[in-house]
C-alpha cells in the first residue's frame, strides 16, 4: 500500500473518533440531564442539613423541607421521626439559609428540656 493512503486513513479514523468523543460529552453533559429530568440543587425542595452519626448504624438526620425541619433517627430496624417544627417556630433567632445548622444548635440550646423520670 501507499504510505500516503495509509496515513490519510489514520487521520479520517482519528478525526471520526474525535467526533464520536466529543459528541458523546455533550450528549452527557447536556442531554443525558434534561432526559432524565434532574434539576439543579437550587431547585430542590428537601435538603438534609446535618447528619450525626450516634454509632455505626444509628443517626441523627436534620431534613429541611420547604420551610419546615424534620428530625429523625435513622438504624437498621428503620426510620423514626423524632421531632418537626416550622421555621416560625424558633423563636428569637433569624434563620438565614447559609446559618440553618447554626441557628438549629442554638435552638436547641434555648428549647427547654423535657425531664425523664
Amino acid at each position: 500500500m501507499n504510505p500516503v493512503v495509509d496515513a490519510l486513513m489514520v487521520l479520517k479514523v482519528l478525526f471520526a473518533l474525535a467526533v464520536v468523543l466529543v459528541v458523546a460529552i455533550l450528549v452527557v453533559r447536556f442531554g443525558l440531564p434534561r432526559l432524565l429530568r434532574i434539576r439543579s440543587s437550587s431547585r430542590r425542595r428537601i435538603k438534609v442539613l446535618e447528619v450525626f452519626p450516634l454509632d455505626r448504624q444509628t443517626r441523627l438526620i436534620l431534613f429541611r423541607v420547604g420551610d419546615r425541619f424534620y428530625l429523625c433517627a435513622s438504624s437498621p430496624e428503620g426510620m423514626v421521626r423524632i421531632d418537626r417544627w416550622r421555621r416560625k417556630r424558633i423563636r428569637g433567632i433569624r434563620v438565614l439559609k447559609e446559618d440553618e445548622q447554626t441557628a438549629f444548635k442554638r435552638y436547641l440550646k434555648t428549647k427547654p428540656q423535657k425531664e425523664v423520670p
